[in-house]
């Protein structure tokens, strides 16, 4: 029997094409896909600011009244400058949410979403309840129906803050990161919201506002009705968080 041999060159030509051939690199991995950007998830935060602010600001003007009550000396001024700045701020917050750079990136493709609109009417909302309570006047101490209509304002500053805890809450529940607690919190917060409502309507319906009323001149409930007006329309908008 005849061996044939492969002369060298050529075993060693074809070992040097297969050694090439299994160097050669594998072509790029195609980089993952961005995931979608959430525009609405960005709203979410969005409007989680903007309530930050409100509740900073409506804990502010709580503290004010107390404080324009006059019943504590040198820590009644403390509390007033306090609350002023709480409401300054607060209202700043909101105003830098609705213009400043997040929101302006988000007109540029979003203008026209429903979303938008909302945030826009809700910024409205607070402001208009906060504007009001920033030009307040004081009540005089020994004037009975000034106290009670103190008084009023301040369960209508703690029904907003209510309200918008209640829309703060319902929003965490909204992200669904924990279905039994999201459930939970869901149901509380639309109870809050109802209390809220609830609390409105028995101060501005309730027989110390009629009382009120029956020792009033003419025009001198505007301030109350106009504050209680917006809260109202504040709560409902609240209510209305996405």
């Amino acid at each position: 029997m005849t061996l044939t041999r492969t002369p060298v060159y050529l075993t060693l030509a074809a070992a040097l094409t297969l050694g090439v051939g299994c160097a050669q690199p594998a072509p790029p991995a195609e980089p993952p896909a961005a995931p979608a950007h959430d525009v609405a998830m960005d709203m979410h935060h969005l409007h989680g600011l903007m309530s930050h602010g409100l509740e900073m600001a409506l804990e502010g003007a709580t503290l004010r009244m107390l404080g324009q009550m006059e019943m504590a000396g040198k820590v009644d001024a403390t509390a007033v400058s306090h609350g002023d700045a709480m409401l300054s701020e607060g209202r700043a917050l909101i105003n830098q949410a609705v213009t400043g750079p997040a929101m302006t990136a988000m007109h540029a493709t979003h203008a026209s979403d429903p979303v938008m609109t909302y945030t826009h009417d809700l910024a409205k909302a607070m402001t208009t309840v906060l504007d009001q309570l920033q030009v307040m006047p004081a009540p005089e101490a020994k004037n009975a129906r000034d106290m009670a209509l103190h008084h009023m304002h301040i369960a209508l500053v703690h029904a907003a803050l209510m309200a918008s805890q209640g829309a703060s809450l319902k929003m965490t529940a909204a992200m669904n990161m924990s279905e039994a607690v999201d459930r939970e919190a869901s149901t509380h917060a639309a109870g809050m919201l109802d209390h809220a409502r609830g609390l409105y309507t028995e101060t501005m319906d309730g027989e110390a506002m009629k009382e009120a009323h029956a020792g009033t001149p003419a025009g001198g409930m505007d301030a109350a009705h106009a504050l209680g007006t917006s809260v109202n329309a504040l709560i409902e908008a609240l209510a209305k968080m996405p």
